[in-house]
């Protein structure tokens, strides 16, 4: 079985997946009538030599019409950036969203389009190239067999996989699927 450190290749679904987890097994605060701040989120995530991350508020910037609130927490592979390496646009990323986040197939669908959607147009405007962000499409199906992936205090948990068509904006800006 392959794991976080054996194959970076996994990581350009990963992001799917994790956010299809994250999202579906958020927990609601049982506190009666009474509401409660959230505590800040504590999240470490041990990465191999060479990757590098960040953490960003949702709705990012680059996608405001976004409906998710919380956190995106990414790691990048080495050559993430880099065309011309095996592990080029190989990344994780996690969602962690507010309780009331919609987390259903049609949302994930939405709010994913959107955010790759945003990313791609703020990234190729910068380099000064147009992209047609209405051409991008995402396919969406129930994950089979996780097996180690689902973390154990989920419960009623569901995950997906799904295909992104976009334009990789960064290196290349040429059609990819993720």
């Amino acid at each position: 079985m392959a794991t976080w450190r054996s194959k970076t290749c996994l990581a350009s679904a990963l992001p799917f997946l994790a956010a299809a987890i994250v999202g579906l097994v958020q927990g609601k605060a049982e506190t009666g009538s009474k509401t409660t701040t959230p505590k800040p989120e504590i999240f470490h995530w041990e990465t191999g030599p060479g990757w590098f991350g960040e953490r960003i508020k949702l709705p990012p910037g680059f996608s405001p019409t976004m409906s998710w609130k919380g956190i995106e927490e990414i790691r990048f592979a080495p050559g993430m950036f880099k065309a011309d390496q095996p592990d080029f646009f190989s990344y994780a990323l996690v969602f962690s969203l507010e309780p009331d986040a919609e987390v259903s197939p049609a949302s994930l669908r939405k709010q994913i389009l959107l955010y790759y959607q945003g990313l791609s147009s703020q990234v190729s405007t910068g380099k000064g190239r147009k992209v047609d962000v209405s051409k991008f499409t995402i396919d969406l199906k129930p994950a089979k067999n996780l097996s180690g992936f689902v973390p154990k205090q989920a419960k009623g948990s569901a995950a997906y996989l799904a295909t992104l068509k976009w334009i990789e904006p960064f290196a290349t800006g040429k059609p990819q699927d993720l």
